[in-house]
């Protein structure tokens, strides 16, 4: 579709999908439908602007995940320790998935159990669970010996301390939970609600179509064309519609070409945001001046 606007301007509509990925020299940018390179079939050229119209994708991704490596947060650990070793430690993993805290509780808990059948030192029992009415999750503990130390926190595959996962979640501090023995146990509630509601925000990234005028939160040059909130929820169509196309616009300082143009969607950190096989789909309102 094209028609002509503001003037001498010329403007074209322009659809590209994860679905439309094509290759380049045989091979693909990547498998994910989050990450591709689209080549339009024809040469966009003149072109003096971009403007940003719809955005949508399927809010698919997980709020436990175990890729990338250095992004997940899928393992937790627990042992037991005397004044001067550790007894028994086990290192868990949680599969990954998009959990509510009914079921992320369940599989500490269970894990928690599987920890007392391997260690009968550990405290006699050891529950968390969620008030109806605050929404906190509170850990209940019965008797540990006198000496000993129970401890459970989050940790990589290799029971190394990481900074967020299934502890972290459920709204406790990031080192982890600790019962001294020597009482007949007790209780500790979360500083913190759950953390359950995965990304809240995703980036639209395109180093074909960024310009050197394309700046992040830190006034660092970037290429990120537009943030888009995640307001669906799990398993539902995210859409944002642009209704003004100066704030969801890309101009260059001079015409410029373009035939192929790569997009992907990342988190803030800029890691690759894993939609499990789910689609990004844009459109696009070209400007230009003539062919």
């Amino acid at each position: 579709m094209s028609g002509k606007d503001k003037g001498y301007e010329y403007s074209r509509l322009v659809t590209v999908s994860g679905e439309d990925s094509t290759p380049i020299d045989g091979k693909y940018l990547s498998t994910s439908k989050t990450n591709f390179s689209v080549d339009f079939g024809y040469n966009l050229q003149q072109i003096k602007r971009v403007s940003i119209i719809n955005v949508s994708f399927l809010n698919n991704a997980f709020n436990v995940i175990d890729d990338p490596p250095a992004k997940a947060n899928n393992h937790f650990t627990i042992y037991l320790r005397d004044g001067t070793s550790i007894l028994t430690l086990k290192t868990y993993s949680v599969e990954p998935g998009f959990y509510n805290i009914t079921q992320l509780l369940a599989v500490i808990n269970a894990a928690v159990v599987d920890f007392k059948a391997l260690e009968p030192l550990a405290p006699t029992s050891v529950v968390f669970s969620q008030s109806a009415v605050s929404g906190f999750v509170t850990i209940t503990a019965g008797a540990l010996g006198a000496g000993y130390e129970w401890h459970i926190y989050d940790s990589d595959a290799a029971n190394l301390v990481i900074p967020r996962g299934p502890v972290h979640l459920i709204g406790f501090q990031r080192q982890g939970l600790r019962i001294t023995g020597g009482g007949s146990g007790g209780t500790e509630t979360a500083t913190e609600l759950p953390h359950l509601q995965g990304l809240t925000e995703a980036r639209v990234v395109s180093q074909a179509i960024a310009t050197s005028n394309c700046f992040d939160e830190k006034n660092q040059a970037s290429s990120v064309l537009i943030v888009v909130p995640i307001t669906a929820p799990f398993g539902f169509l995210n859409v944002l519609e642009c209704k003004q196309d100066a704030l969801c616009e890309i101009s260059y300082p001079t015409n410029r070409n373009i035939q192929r143009a790569d997009f992907s969607l990342r988190d803030r950190f800029g890691e690759l945001i894993d939609l499990n096989g789910s689609n990004l789909k844009l459109t696009l309102k070209v400007w230009y001046n003539s062919y």
